[in-house]
């Protein structure tokens, strides 16, 4: 886990499904990334490899970012490998925030 002055980050849980469903279908959230999505099981199987991307990649991933004063969900980052594949030896890193 790392923290800074206001944000905790840490790896992200099935636990984080709803405030990472929520983000993933709303439009206006994922208008830069990709389309907004409204069909929970596409967003529980993305959060399973994510997880065991996590699992197999250590000190790489997709990171829960919450806030420190009140534990809310503040959204979540990724740095990884491009497409989750390590073959490629090259890396990504970005973020969704939430509103």
């Amino acid at each position: 886990m790392i923290e800074t002055t206001r944000v905790r980050i840490r790896p992200i849980l099935e636990s984080d499904f709803p405030d990472v469903f929520r983000m993933q279908s709303d439009p206006e959230i994922m208008r830069h990334i990709r389309p907004a999505v409204d069909d929970p099981e596409i967003v529980s199987g993305r959060m399973a490899d994510w997880m065991k991307y996590n699992e197999e990649n250590p000190e790489l991933g997709v990171f829960a970012l919450e806030w420190k004063a009140s534990g809310a969900f503040a959204g979540y980052a990724v740095a990884r490998h491009v497409d989750y594949n390590p073959a490629t030896g090259e890396y990504e890193v970005g973020y969704v925030i939430a509103r």
